[in-house]
């Protein structure tokens, strides 16, 4: 019965993925398949059977057969764009080496995907990619311009965990190399993560000594004043030396 209201088996179809019955979830998304023939609907539901597959165990050889035919199949269209994200993740997982041309894949798909969702995990991941290969500069870069010109969607949060997690280290970096402005910069641009308490306050020590260095002693005095009065009694002592 459910074949013949496609509407409802598509919602029968993704409550059966989102509690992870993957093996329902493929046979239900392929049932979909044949009675759907609107381009972009038939696209999805082609690609959310493939991905039920793939975390059914299905081989990657043929998962990957399966995304590439999608996007030949429906070109242009939210599924072709999925399809060709998660065919760049497939191909980097199998070969960690290929992460340069898989940025540049990320890169390309984010600039021509006209739908947001999509966008945002393109460039999540080449940021992602960045980081793993140790270029963190080039992942915050990527990762602010993300959050600022996304700003909501469900890869916003994922961007600003993995911006509270590499910030510490590059701005620690900039200071040890004396790149103070830099640091500084750095620091204010993504000023609401230290405003919430969501990096460790110890680096704003190391701020409070990169305006010194700058001779931007009022901004140092601040940051000084503030994590004492974070401290306990015994550990003040080693903020106001700095004042003496």
């Amino acid at each position: 019965a459910l074949r013949e209201r496609p509407f409802s088996l598509n919602a029968f179809c993704a409550t059966l993925y989102e509690q992870k019955q993957w093996q329902e979830a493929a046979t239900c998304y392929q049932d979909l398949t044949e009675v759907l023939t609107e381009p972009d609907r038939l696209g999805m539901a082609s690609f959310r059977a493939v991905m039920a597959a793939l975390h059914r165990g299905d081989q990657a050889s043929e998962i990957t057969a399966r995304l590439g035919r999608i996007e030949d199949a429906f070109p242009n269209t939210e599924a072709a764009f999925r399809a060709a994200v998660k065919h760049t993740d497939l191909r980097y997982l199998e070969d960690p080496a290929w992460h340069s041309t898989a940025r540049t894949y990320y890169r390309a798909l984010a600039d021509e995907s006209p739908y947001r969702a999509v966008t945002g995990e393109a460039c999540f991941k080449e940021a992602l990619l960045y980081h793993l290969h140790d270029d963190d500069s080039t992942a915050i870069s990527r990762l602010m311009t993300l959050t600022r010109n996304l700003r909501s969607g469900s890869i916003i949060p994922h961007a600003e965990a993995l911006l509270i997690q590499i910030l510490p280290g590059e701005i620690r970096r900039l200071i040890e190399a004396g790149d103070y402005l830099e640091a500084v910069v750095l620091s204010r641009q993504n000023r609401r993560f230290f405003d919430n308490n969501w990096i460790d306050a110890d680096l704003l020590t190391d701020l409070a000594l990169a305006h010194e260095r700058l001779g931007s002693y009022r901004e140092a005095l601040d940051l000084y004043l503030y994590l004492a009065s974070r401290a306990s009694r015994s550990e003040r002592e080693q903020f106001f030396l700095p004042l003496a």
